[in-house]
């Protein structure tokens, strides 16, 4: 069983990752411009550091919410899932 758990992290996990990292990018990214249209604001883009600091931390956060949900996906499919 361990083998298997390996296995599959192994596998698994860096496919998993690859596929949902842009999609959590993109939805941050949506979510923060919605916000920014709602509340009527606009990122300086005179400015070059303010504009990378935001593109670092939808990268970081991107990255973060990523691996949960990949951690998550694959010990629910390694796992027994709901049948304990």
């Amino acid at each position: 069983m361990l083998l298997q758990a390996a296995m599959g992290v192994g596998i698994l996990f860096p496919i998993l990752y690859l596929i949902v990292y842009p999609i959590c990018y993109f939805l941050i990214k949506l979510v923060v411009m919605i916000v920014r249209k709602l509340s009527n604001q606009q990122l300086p883009l005179h400015d070059y550091w303010a504009v990378r600091k935001v593109r670092v931390l939808y990268t970081l956060i991107a990255l973060v919410a990523a691996f949960l949900v990949c951690f998550l996906i694959v010990a629910y499919l390694l796992g027994d899932g709901y049948n304990t």
